[in-house]
């Protein structure tokens, strides 16, 4: 698992990094194989963007070591390089990753995206017949015939053999004679004509098939079929659906948050090894912060493994629950990751009474979605003080502008605490993330309260 902290084997870590990709090619190559599989997969999750190309360039085993990245990470990767620098990764993905990208990449929410739908199956089409003739072995029926209702409408003879109608279109293409396609969309005709005339001679049963699905199937009955198990899948990677995203909103009385230590698992041995679930970073802003203090004084790697495997599982939910999706994969991940560490840090400062010592010893033994709603209700507490004090607006009048301001972030839908820093945000906002962001509000609150 990905470790949260810079210790001392990652900063070797790192300077191995160096060292690989500095050296001559021949050189590089011979450094980077004489790791075995398991350090050449750290090091390549510990590097982002072209050093990550660059270092599974040099590996004699390419393909597995893609293979065995989350395919979130292939995601991050894709979107940091670019589609012509990750074509080779891309090509290289289970069927299981590639699935997953398509589950991203060609929504938009619970709806096929055509545009971005066309770009994937061009990739897919450069990935070369290999990577076709395997995806069309693999993939899920009612996608595939989901695609093909997207972007073609598709006919076929009447019983003397005369072609349909529609033939007047200028899109047209027919593989045997019997089956024609009306291309809807002028761009997805390449990668179309490629990827059935790869179908077609390899599994003509299995083409026809398709085909009359396709002619005879409601669409409105495949949509929802296909969007119910996409969903399936990416609950599998800890993005769950709606309702069960907004249970990390769950409130705590103050009274009830202590009773959260109490839930402290009784023994390392009885943790379950993780998988290779999702690994990527969650990114700490203030290395100087109360988390990245406390993260200091842990020393157990697997609580510290049980931790950022657990901050990602929450940054995915938060994703989920706010409506996250405005932005590309990776900042919406960021945004997530941001609200999620801030909740998370303010959970340990009030369970440990601010103190990094006692705090280390609750990461990894604490469940870490409790202490985000310990942070969540210190939020809310604000929040709904603040709400009690906005029924009597005579007061704001008598408010300095920034008090006025810190108010009004903590009255907004989503409470938000006031930077005054315009270097952050566009209206100054961010979510909490420090213990004396919540402090400082408690005394404005209070003052206000005295008017």
């Amino acid at each position: 698992m990905r470790k949260i902290i810079p210790k001392k084997d990652q900063i070797q870590d790192l300077a191995t990094v160096s060292e690989i990709l500095n050296s001559k090619d021949n050189e590089a190559v011979q450094k980077f194989n004489s790791l075995n599989f398991q350090q050449q997969l750290e090091l390549v999750l510990d590097t982002t963007g072209k050093e990550r190309l660059e270092l599974l360039y040099l590996s004699d085993c390419f393909n597995s070591l893609v293979q065995a990245m989350p395919a979130p990470e292939i995601l991050f990767t894709y979107e940091e390089v670019g589609m012509d620098a990750a074509l080779p990764i891309i090509a290289a993905t289970s069927h299981e990753q590639f699935t997953f990208l398509t589950d991203i990449l060609c929504w938009n929410k619970d709806e096929i995206d055509p545009s971005a739908l066309i770009g994937w199956l061009q990739i897919l089409a450069e990935c070369g017949d290999s990577k076709i003739q395997d995806w069309l072995a693999k993939v899920e029926s009612e996608l595939f015939i989901l695609i093909l209702k997207t972007l073609v409408k598709i006919d076929k003879c009447d019983e003397e053999g005369n072609p349909p109608e529609f033939l007047q279109s200028r899109n047209i293409f027919t593989i045997d004679g019997m089956y024609y396609f009306e291309f809807l969309y002028t761009n997805a005709i390449d990668p179309l004509q490629t990827i059935l005339s790869i179908f077609r001679d390899e599994d003509p049963d299995g083409f026809r098939g398709i085909m009359e699905a396709v002619i005879w199937i409601d669409q409105c009955q495949i949509e929802i079929y296909t969007s119910y198990f996409r969903q399936s899948r990416l609950s599998e990677w800890g993005f769950p659906e709606l309702e069960e995203a907004m249970e990390i909103y769950q409130y705590f009385a103050p009274k009830e948050r202590e009773k959260v230590i109490q839930e402290l698992e009784k023994g390392l041995s009885e943790w379950a090894e993780l998988d290779a679930t999702p690994r990527y970073p969650i990114k700490l802003k203030d290395q100087n912060g109360f988390l990245s203090i406390s993260l200091r004084y842990v020393e157990n790697d697997r609580r510290l493994a049980r931790f950022s495997h657990e901050l990602v599982l929450i940054a995915n939910k938060v994703q989920v629950a706010d409506g996250i999706e405005d932005f590309s994969f990776q900042q919406n991940i960021s945004i997530a990751s941001q609200k999620t560490t801030g909740y998370v840090t303010l959970g340990l400062a009030e369970l440990s009474n601010s103190d990094p010592i006692k705090a280390a010893e609750l990461i990894g033994r604490v469940h870490t979605e409790r202490l985000f709603q310990v942070g969540f209700s210190q939020v809310e507490d604000l929040a709904r003080k603040a709400r009690r004090l906005a029924e009597k607006p005579e007061r704001f009048n008598q408010l300095h502008s920034t008090d006025r301001e810190i108010l009004k972030g903590l009255l907004s839908s989503k409470p938000k605490f006031y930077t005054g820093d315009k270097s952050l945000t566009v209206e100054n906002y961010i979510d909490f993330q420090e213990p004396e962001q919540i402090q400082e509000c408690q005394k404005i609150l209070k003052r206000i309260e005295q008017l």
